[in-house]
């Protein structure tokens, strides 16, 4: 099929693409302006073998057991602790309504023996202060637990300029994309399924199936009563024949 085809469908339906468009662009930037702002700040940490406590072989030991991955999942796990979240929250002087806004989470990296705890929260400098507070938190509690290995910070978080879940450039130019490509669609179905779509901008009323039904019953019912009728009428016009032609053979003389 020409493209030119389609585009002449669309172009006929211009009105449709700009509400759908408009639509879109309007939910979009309600949503955006609503919406409130989030922000995250990550802080990243190092995790090795204590070189005060390992020499030699004992390094080498050491690493491997950091290949095993469970002791950097501890400390993953540790950093995700609420007894780390209390402590650095405490250290921060955030009352439990402030706090409730704000969250911590940690990964590992794939493939590296380092770790990333990201604080989220509606305000950019406070999640940086908190990912830095539970990092320090979480570096003294390991450090009394595990003196094998050091956990120290490879980045410091600082705060983000802008927030994560609220880009009103971003949405808009989404919402532009989206709103013309449905609006395009809408348009080529209108003009490939009129019926269709005419029968669902008017819908039948309730009990019209049944009136179409009476009266496809009473058309066929008109139908049998004239076949009735004519056959009726057939057999009628072949007695009158018949009595003719005996009036007729009557009315002739005898012959002898």
């Amino acid at each position: 099929m020409d493209v030119r085809y389609y585009l002449k469908m669309i172009q006929r339906g211009w009105w449709i693409v700009v509400l759908t468009t408009g639509a879109a662009l309007g939910v979009a930037l309600a949503a955006s302006t609503l919406t409130t702002p989030m922000y995250q700040a990550s802080v990243r940490f190092i995790v090795n073998p204590n070189a005060s406590l390992t020499i030699g072989r004992d390094v080498v030991n050491s690493l491997e057991a950091l290949d095993k991955r469970s002791i950097i999942s501890t400390y993953a796990e540790i950093l995700n602790s609420k007894r780390i979240y209390d402590e650095a929250l405490a250290a921060l002087h955030m009352g439990p309504g402030a706090a409730s806004a704000y969250s911590l989470s940690s990964v590992v990296l794939p493939d590296a023996n380092i770790l990333e705890l990201t604080a989220t929260g509606p305000g950019p400098n406070t999640v940086a202060q908190l990912a830095n507070q539970a990092g320090y938190q979480a570096i003294t509690y390991i450090g009394g637990l595990h003196q094998v290995y050091d956990v120290s910070v490879l980045d410091s978080a600082s705060p983000p300029a802008a927030p994560f879940n609220r880009q009103p450039l971003r949405d808009a130019g989404l919402a532009l994309a989206l709103g013309f490509t449905f609006g395009a669609l809408l348009a080529i179905f209108r003009e490939r399924l009129p019926r269709a779509l005419g029968s669902l901008r008017r819908p039948l009323p309730f009990g019209a199936t049944s009136i179409i039904g009476r009266r496809g019953r009473r058309q066929l019912e008109g139908e049998s009563a004239r076949s009735r009728a004519n056959r009726l009428t057939l057999s009628l016009a072949d007695v009158d024949v018949n009595t003719q032609a005996e009036n007729v053979d009557e009315s002739r003389p005898a012959q002898i």
